[in-house]
């Protein structure tokens, strides 16, 4: 598909249906009960608090969507820098707000990874998607999509987890994945087709 756009801007009314159907797994994840509020022993189950931090950046990344679909329709807005910097502010606040209602425990990455080089780089493809919302770039709207997948699907995973549908490996192995194609598809083949000339490109100001 197109990364750039990732189908969105062109037609308001598809656009409108997307962007209501987009949050729908996070919001009705909050319907079903069974949930523990603290991780199983292996880390790979759905736990309360994650379910809490999968629907708040999701909804950062849907609050990105509409806003940029709003531009793509309506016009710039010109404070866009500043809605920015205060939509991460507050997801933060939530996420930490979120995390404090619940007993103290590792947190998400460093329980899902073993290896420290695992742990940095799921830490810092989550710092990418942050840096991502706060500055903008020219995959935004793909960006902002496949986060909400890659979050979605990752819950979705440690659900059968919980079920015992899947084990431990094929959850982590799976999110890594997800992880993986993000660096794919926005940095990797964006520097293949068109590689950087100095430390000055945009694409290494993360």
């Amino acid at each position: 598909g197109d990364r750039v756009g990732a189908g969105f801007g062109t037609n308001l009314k598809l656009d409108a249906i997307s962007l209501a159907l987009l949050p729908l797994p996070n919001l009705t994840s909050f319907l079903f009960n069974g949930v523990p509020a603290k991780k199983l022993s292996d880390g790979f189950t759905i736990w309360r608090e994650y379910r809490f931090h999968a629907a708040i950046f999701g909804l950062r990344s849907w609050i990105m969507l509409v806003v940029l679909c709003y531009q793509k329709h309506f016009g710039m807005l010109t404070y866009m820098p500043v809605y920015r910097a205060c939509l991460v502010t507050v997801t933060m606040m939530f996420a930490k707000l979120a995390t404090e209602s619940f007993p103290a425990q590792k947190s998400t990455i460093r329980g899902f990874y073993g290896s420290g080089w695992a742990v940095f780089a799921a830490g810092y493809a989550q710092y990418l998607g942050t840096a991502g919302t706060l500055t903008g770039t020219e995959y935004d709207f793909g960006l902002h999509w496949l986060a909400i997948t890659v979050i979605q699907l990752n819950a979705f995973f440690m659900t059968l987890r919980k079920k015992r549908i899947v084990g431990p490996n094929t959850v982590q192995t799976l999110y890594s994945l997800l992880l993986l194609s993000v660096l794919y598809l926005f940095l990797l083949t964006s520097m293949i087709n068109n590689p950087p000339v100095s430390v000055l490109d945009s694409r290494l100001h993360f």
